[in-house]
């Protein structure tokens, strides 16, 4: 016999769609799916608030607020290296330039940046 499979995503959409049938209260769905009551109440009202942000994990992304060490090292590094250049390519329109790379344009006037 194939094992069944299912993705997290799926499993959310099946407790959703099986939660709208009111078939089961929301205690046996959790029950039946293996989820606490809080996660099935979280799930549900993710999807109610927005359906098209359901199908996220719930992991939320990691954020720095400083690089790690090795990384500012590598970047400190390359900064040493190649410095970033400004050109004036036009009156008041300037080029960012990194490692002989355009990283964008700089319009002076309204301080916007182009890539």
């Amino acid at each position: 016999m194939p094992w069944l499979e299912t993705s997290p995503v799926e499993q959310r959409e099946r407790f959703i769609r099986d939660h709208r049938l009111e078939l089961y209260s929301m205690v046996e769905l959790c029950t039946r799916y293996g989820i606490s009551r809080k996660t099935g109440y979280k799930w549900f009202d993710r999807f109610e608030d927005c359906p098209a942000r359901f199908a996220r994990t719930s992991r939320r992304h990691q954020r720095w607020n400083h690089p790690p060490e090795k990384a500012a090292a590598v970047i400190a590094n390359a900064l040493k290296q190649h410095p970033i250049g400004l050109e004036e390519v036009d009156d008041g329109i300037w080029s960012i330039h990194f490692c002989n790379v355009l990283l964008g344009r700089v319009d002076e006037r309204d301080y916007t940046i182009r890539a």
